[in-house]
C-alpha cells in the first residue's frame, strides 16, 4: 500500500511539471488553431504571453495537490501521518497559507485573459478564506476558560449559531455572484450569436440583390 501511495504522490507531482514543460515548450504554437484544437484545453482563456501566465494550470493543480495533501495527512489514521486524532486547527492554517501564496500568484499575474473571470476567482478564493476563519470558531484554539476553576468553556450555542449563519451567508454570496456571471455571460453570448446571424442574413439578401 505504501507503495501505491508513493507512485501516486508521485504521477501528482509530476504532472504540473510536465504541463508546464509542455507549454513552454510549444510556447509560439499555442496561438495556431492546429494546436488549440488538440490542447487548448490546457490554457483556453489564459494569457500565455508570459513565463508566469503560463505557470497558472501548474500552480493551479499544485495547490489542489496540496489541499488533498493536508486534508490525508492531518485526518486520523492517515498512512502518511498516523494521527490518532485529526487536527482540524492545523488543516486550517495550512489552508490558510495555501490560500495566500495562490492569491498573491494571482493579484500579480491576473492570469485570465477577461478580466471578469480574474474577478470572480478573487471573489471565490477570499470567500473560501473567510469560511475558513469562520471554521476557526470551532477549534479549541477559541475555547474561553473559567476564571476561578480554569477548566475550558465550550463556545455557545448562540456563537456556534451565529457563525453558521455567517458561513452560510457567505456560501450565498459566492453562489448569486458565480450564478449572476454566468447569466450574464449566457446572455453575452446569446447576444453576440443572434446579431452574427443577423449580419450573416442581411449579408445574404445583399449578394442575392446583385
Amino acid at each position: 500500500m505504501t507503495i501505491v501511495y508513493g507512485v501516486l504522490i508521485f504521477f501528482l507531482m509530476m504532472w504540473p511539471l510536465w504541463t508546464l514543460w509542455f507549454l513552454i515548450r510549444d510556447r509560439k504554437k499555442l496561438g495556431k488553431p492546429a494546436h488549440k484544437a488538440k490542447f487548448g484545453s490546457l490554457y483556453a482563456g489564459h494569457r500565455t504571453k508570459s513565463f508566469k501566465t503560463l505557470m497558472y494550470n501548474a500552480v493551479f493543480a499544485v495547490r489542489r495537490f496540496d489541499l488533498v495533501l493536508i486534508n490525508v495527512f492531518f485526518t486520523a489514521g492517515s498512512p502518511l501521518s498516523g494521527v490518532e486524532r485529526s487536527w482540524y486547527l492545523q488543516k486550517i492554517l495550512s489552508f490558510l497559507v495555501i490560500q495566500i501564496a495562490y492569491l498573491s500568484y494571482i493579484h500579480i499575474t491576473k492570469p485570465h485573459e477577461e478580466s471578469i473571470f480574474n474577478t470572480l476567482e478573487f471573489v471565490n478564493e477570499y470567500a473560501l478564506m473567510a469560511l475558513a476563519y469562520l471554521m476557526i470558531n470551532f477549534t479549541t484554539i477559541v475555547s474561553l476558560r473559567d476564571a476561578e476553576s480554569g477548566d475550558v468553556i465550550p463556545s455557545s450555542e448562540k456563537l456556534n449559531l451565529t457563525v453558521e449563519y455567517m458561513a452560510i451567508g457567505v456560501i450565498a454570496f459566492m453562489v448569486v455572484v458565480n450564478f449572476g456571471i454566468m447569466v450574464r455571460l449566457s446572455v453575452k453570448k446569446i447576444a453576440h450569436s443572434c446579431k452574427k446571424k443577423k449580419m450573416m442574413k442581411l449579408h445574404a439578401a445583399q449578394m442575392e440583390r446583385q
